[in-house]
Order: C-alpha cells, then structure tokens, then sequence
C-alpha cells in the first residue's frame, strides 16, 4: 500500500511539472516566433537586418522609430523576466529537496507498516489457538477451554492441526516479507522513475532558460547595433547638412564680395562719368564766357 502522503505528493509534483511543461512550451512559441507571420502579436521579434524591421513597422501601420519604441515598451510591459524565470527554478529545487526528504522518510514508515502486520499475524494466531486447544463442558454446560500445558493432553488430530497452522504461519511470514519487498520495490521504482523525469525537466528547463537569455542577449545586441546604426546615420546626416551649410557660406561670401566688386566698378565708373560731364560743363562755360566777351 502507497501512503498517502506519497501519492499527495506525486500529484502536486505531477502538477508542478505540467505548469513547467506549458511555461516551457510558451518559451518554444515565444521564441519561434516570425514576423512574416500574418497575425499581430507583442511578442518578441528578432530582427536580422533594417529591412525587417522596416516591413514589420509597414505591416503594423508604424514608423521605424514608433515600431521600434512600441517593441521596447512590450518588453517592458512583459512579465516573464529573467527574475520570474529564477524563481520557478527556485521553487523547481524546492520540490526537488522535498522529493528527497519524502525519500528518507519513506523508509522509517516501513517498521510501521511491518508492526502493524505483526500485530494482525499475532491476533490471527491467537484466534487459531484458541480454535485448535482441547475443550471441556461445565457443570453450567457451557463449554469452556482447557489449558493444554495444566491438562497436558494432546490428540494426533491436535497435532497436525497445530502443525498445519506453524505451516500456515510461516507461509504467511514469508508472504508478509514477500509483500514488504514488492512494496519496497515499487516504490523505488516510482522513485526513480521520478528521480529521472525531475532530472529531465531540469535538464529541459536550464536548456530553454539558456536559450531564452541568449535569445534575449541576441536583442538587446540588435538594438545596440540599430542604435549605432542610426546614430551613424544621424551623424553623416549632420556632416551633410554641416557640408551644405558650409556650401552656402562660401557662396553667400563670394555672392557678397562680387557684388561689393560691382558696386566699386559702377561706383568708380560713375565717378568716370561725373568727371567727364563736368570737364564738358567747364570747357562749355569757358566758350560761352569767350562769346559773351566777344560780344560785349
């Protein structure tokens, strides 16, 4: 017979293990997860390239920075952390160490179980006793046992009955062990079996933890790169504009110092000009003085 708080137990860790089962298997979607695919999902997206991230923003109606925030917050908002992992694994070790301690009780409960089988045995060979002693009748009538040590009176039907029920005895001894050794071997057997499949979900769960913090490291390094790259792209566009503001100085300047050119040329020509009509008034009032003396 299982006891009970074996089979309590078994279920309560069978429980655990389908819980760390569905965990894991939710870890398996997370991470196969694709963006090609049709539907829309807050899971997280591994990105290869720009041009990934650029149809995955297309296809959720985004901007590459919009999308790329909305992915950081969604990882934010995600309650399956690395600290959430760590704490199943330490509830994991928890069971373990109570699987082990239920382990090292279970033999103390077998002088129990084989007291409580003695006690039987002793009860059914009392009873068997009394059934094989001699009997006498009282004055009264009633029948009553005789001691057979005090009478001392012991038939060859007695005889085989008495050794028939020794027989019977040991046959019954021999069952009895027989019993506490299947007992005993089943239950190292549903030991060991769960010893194993403990084992291999440990083994599973450290595995798919493994992947999923390289998962994430893989991340967290494709943002850092997005963020170089678009730094880079920020900064050559800086350079650009920094270049073409240049451009326009240089320009600007010699736009200026031709027009100050220019305005020099028209101002000494004008100069030229002014100097010239003024010769010409001068030589021209010269004449007209020589006339009006001419006629005076």
């Amino acid at each position: 017979i299982i006891p009970a708080e074996v089979t309590d137990y078994i279920k309560s860790l069978s429980s655990e293990t389908r819980k760390l089962e569905d965990e894991l298997r939710d870890c398996d979607e997370l991470l196969q997860y694709s963006p090609r695919q049709p539907h829309v999902s807050s899971a997280v997206v591994l990105f290869d390239d720009l041009k990934d991230i650029e149809d995955a923003a297309n296809l959720a109606g985004l901007s590459v920075e919009e999308f790329q925030r909305k992915v950081l917050d969604d990882l934010k908002e995600n309650d399956f952390n690395e600290d959430e992992v760590d704490k199943e694994y330490e509830e994991f070790l928890q069971l373990q160490r109570e699987f082990a301690e239920l382990r090292v009780d279970i033999p103390k409960e077998k002088p129990k179980i084989l007291a409580i089988e003695d006690t039987l045995s002793s009860s059914s060979d009392k009873e068997q006793t009394l059934a094989l002693a001699p009997a006498s009748v009282t004055e009264d009538g009633e029948t009553a046992v005789v001691d057979g040590a005090a009478t001392n009176v012991v038939t060859e039907e007695t005889t085989a009955l008495v050794k028939y029920d020794e027989d019977q005895e040991v046959l019954g001894d021999e069952e009895g062990t027989d019993h506490v050794a299947v007992h005993s071997e089943a239950l190292t057997s549903m030991r060991d079996f769960i010893l194993e499949q403990l084992r291999r979900n440990e083994e599973f769960y450290k595995q798919k933890r493994q992947h999923l913090v390289k998962s994430i490291e893989k991340l967290h390094h494709e943002e850092e790169r997005e963020m170089l790259r678009t730094e880079e792209r920020r900064k050559r566009m800086e350079d650009k504009l920094k270049e073409e503001q240049e451009i326009l100085r240089q320009r600007r300047e010699e736009g200026e110092a031709r027009l100050e050119e220019e305005l020099r040329a028209c101002q000494e020509q004008t100069s030229q000009e002014l100097g010239q009509h003024q010769l010409e008034i001068d030589r021209l009032s010269e004449a007209l003085k020589e006339e009006r003396h001419q006629f005076e």
